[in-house]
């Protein structure tokens, strides 16, 4: 069921929505939110997916949210009244035995057996509806022109099978979403969003530039080759010195 499915599983990669890798300071962040933003304005200017367009501009405006870093002191939560009194004399509270509670699988109400529906368990078609809508917004985050990547079907195909959704139909609705981009030409980026996209490879260049990875790997790589050479070269003297 909707309500079941947990946060992080409700496409709450981040970093798939903004199509960055993490962790980016918030610059990239930012420029990455920009480029996403006409990237999911372009998605849905015709045709069926203009239906997903507040929850993929919602999404962008969450990643933006989560990925910045905090900036302003969250103030503690006050204490509760129960706390305060059990803060106020623990002893008392630990001395106290558990309350057992004689409810069993009867009704409070009438103290018959309670008789669970089986219906109830299962998902209703406006439930189901409201999975694959989220499902649809999963794929659009991973579309890159009018292709999905394999590790990115991929994804998609697990997060299918952890939302209850049959593979036949998951992989019906990426082929609707694609076909969808084709169709209506949504693929070619608009002048605005090359002007961004630029500027965030130009970000990420500099980035790479600034701290290439695997710097510090490499210098103490450095550090133990030279200390290995000049030890070398003290073992080659002294066996010099001792035929002489």
């Amino acid at each position: 069921m909707v309500s079941s499915i947990s946060v992080k599983a409700m496409s709450s990669n981040y970093q798939n929505i903004l199509q960055i890798i993490a962790p980016a300071d918030d610059a990239i962040v930012i420029m990455a939110h920009k480029c996403c933003h006409e990237r999911f304005l372009r998605l849905t200017a015709r045709g069926p997916l203009k239906f997903f367009r507040h929850d993929l501009l919602a999404a962008a405006d969450r990643a933006l949210r989560v990925l910045k870093k905090p900036r302003t002191f969250v103030a503690p939560k006050p204490m509760s009244l129960l706390a305060r009194r059990v803060a106020a004399s623990p002893r008392k509270t630990l001395d106290n035995k558990p309350a057992r509670s004689d409810i069993s699988s009867k009704s409070i109400l009438t103290g018959r057996p309670l008789e669970i529906n089986a219906r109830l368990l299962q998902t209703t078609p406006k439930e189901q509806a409201l999975t694959e809508d989220r499902f649809c917004c999963e794929i659009l985050y991973r579309i890159e022109g009018d292709l999905i990547r394999f590790d990115s079907r991929q994804e998609l195909l697990d997060l299918a099978g952890q939302w209850k959704i049959p593979l036949f139909r998951a992989n019906m609705l990426i082929a609707q979403i694609v076909q969808s981009v084709r169709h209506y030409q949504l693929y070619q980026p608009t002048d605005r969003e090359r002007q961004l996209n630029s500027q965030l490879r130009n970000m990420l260049k500099n980035r790479h530039r600034a701290d290439p990875p695997g710097g510090q790997g490499r210098l103490q790589w450095l550090i133990i080759t030279g200390i290995m050479i000049v030890f070398t070269v003290i073992v080659e003297i002294f066996l010099l010195l001792s035929q002489n």
